[in-house]
């Protein structure tokens, strides 16, 4: 495909995918959205909800910041948002929630923040798709990667009550329950789940705690618990919260034990990808990892050790 005709399929794409949407912004009540995560990673990048505001930091490819620069070596504040409650960055894509159901997105396809839908109780986003659950209990799926874009209405259950996205898959949770990933079912009297680039992870009401191989939908048992809190998946690392604060992490990659992590303890939450990791503890953030683009909103040096993150942001119109 020529350069002009791949240009072409994107703006048919971004002008399909729009006129889709239409639709579904006719709904004038605020909703009370529930998602709550906070920081959001993809490579060499990061972003946090501070105070409401969407603050983002690292390398500004496919435009996923907008037109700010090239490359951000200092936090700034973003898409001028007051009321922000969650994030969430894959495929070069950053979706922001705010807490009146507003859902935006920015990225490839999207040169400025385009708002989706405004009844948005919570919303996963992946490299290939969105899912939307809206007030009214119906979920939405807008496939990311189709030229033209679609609209797909997904298929039951319509009694989901919680969505996470990672990089190629998106999993939900019904009320009774019932774990899905993408399409397909996985398991039963779950409460608890988190999704990786290759691996999700979940829990069960007797506490028992599976890794689930995303492809195959292979589980294994790792741990059991009545006092696990959280669940936390990246692109290399697993996590277990306790109520305690400890942490136990294991690498995906191989079939090495669970560990726990002294430096992580007390992390209510992390979110890592395959370069550096942010985790929330309280109103704190830390972060490690690889720093060559600034995302911990100072190039200070090139790899960072665990540390508490301290920021200030730069407003940008």
């Amino acid at each position: 495909m020529t350069c002009g005709a791949e240009e072409a399929a994107m703006q048919y794409l971004k002008i399909t995918l729009i006129t889709l949407l239409v639709v579904l912004n006719v709904v004038l009540t605020p909703v009370n959205a529930k998602n709550d995560q906070k920081v959001a990673v993809d490579r060499h990048r990061s972003a946090l909800i501070s105070e409401g505001a969407v603050l983002v930091a690292g390398y500004n490819e496919n435009n996923i910041f907008g037109n700010i620069i090239s490359n951000l070596y200092g936090f700034v504040e973003y898409g001028q948002f007051d009321n922000a409650i969650s994030i969430a960055m894959q495929g070069g894509r950053l979706a922001v929630l705010t807490n009146n159901g507003r859902l935006s997105l920015q990225g490839v396809e999207f040169e400025y923040m385009t708002l989706i839908a405004n009844d948005v109780i919570d919303f996963a986003l992946s490299s290939r798709y969105l899912l939307i659950l809206h007030d009214s209990g119906v979920l939405t799926r807008i496939a990311l990667e189709q030229a033209p874009a679609s609209v797909l209405s997904s298929p039951p259950p319509t009694t989901a009550i919680h969505l996470e996205g990672g990089e190629n898959n998106i999993a939900l949770i019904t009320e009774s329950g019932l774990l899905y990933l993408d399409d397909r079912f996985v398991a039963d009297n779950v409460d608890m789940f988190a999704v990786g680039q290759s691996a999700t992870l979940y829990k069960t009401r007797l506490g028992k705690v599976y890794l689930l191989d995303n492809i195959s939908l292979v589980s294994t048992q790792l741990a059991f618990g009545t006092d696990i809190v959280n669940l936390s998946v990246g692109a290399e690392y697993l996590y277990i919260h306790y109520q305690d604060g400890r942490v136990l992490a294991k690498d995906t990659r191989n079939n090495s034990k669970l560990t726990a992590m002294k430096q992580l303890w007390g992390l209510e939450s992390i979110q890592a990808s395959n370069t550096h990791a942010l985790a929330r503890k309280g109103a704190d953030v830390y972060a490690w990892g690889q720093n060559h683009f600034g995302q911990f909103g100072q190039l200070t040096k090139p790899y960072v050790d665990i540390e508490r993150m301290t920021y200030t942001a730069t407003l940008v119109e």
